[in-house]
């Protein structure tokens, strides 16, 4: 991702922004405190004061990104499944528009926010340096029997599955069908 200002002071305004949404989202359940969602705060708080200060449109994606997935990556690194740890990850990286360095950015600045065992991200790395190694099975052809409203959505759906079940491309023509229907029944 091209930028005006170096990927360690993005890091640090990060930094700064990442958890102002925790006073409005503090709550006490029982004998401890939650912040539950301060992460959307954050971001709405991190929006205003980064188009105050006009940043360029690429830098404020950057960081609304890093805000945005700290706290799913800190519980995917808590996750001890690793088939559900791709899963997560594998969402993550797909809202990412498959940008590998952005998630390997999102993956180092929760490491680095994190009091927990480093060698959980480190695995995260790993998964998400797979999954930037991995091409498209399933492309256009393989959809065109479907209806036209569906085939973005049936590709997105089939490399989700390839990048999170490690499926090859037999496995997913012969999952394809089902997925489509899947997507058509939600359209109803």
């Amino acid at each position: 991702m091209e930028t005006n200002i170096s990927k360690k002071t993005l890091m640090n305004i990060t930094a700064i922004l990442h958890d102002t949404g925790k006073m409005k989202t503090i709550e006490q359940i029982e004998d401890r405190i939650s912040f539950v969602g301060h992460e959307d705060e954050s971001l709405s708080i991190a929006d205003k004061f980064l188009d105050k200060l006009r940043f360029s449109t690429k830098d404020k994606k950057y960081i609304k990104a890093l805000i945005k997935y700290h706290m799913a990556i800190h519980r995917i690194s808590d996750m001890t499944d690793e088939t559900l740890q791709r899963e997560q990850l594998a969402k993550i990286y797909i809202e990412l528009f498959e940008d590998y360095e952005l998630l390997h950015d999102c993956i180092e600045f929760t490491k680095k926010d994190s009091f927990k065992d480093l060698a959980r991200y480190e695995l995260l790395q790993k998964i998400g340096k797979e999954f930037s190694k991995e091409p498209y099975l399933i492309k256009g052809k393989d959809v065109e029997n479907f209806p036209d409203r569906i085939k973005g959505k049936l590709i997105k759906r089939m490399r989700f599955i390839q990048l999170s079940k490690k499926y090859n491309k037999e496995m997913l023509l012969k999952q394809i069908k089902s997925e489509a229907n899947n997507i058509l029944a939600t359209e109803k």
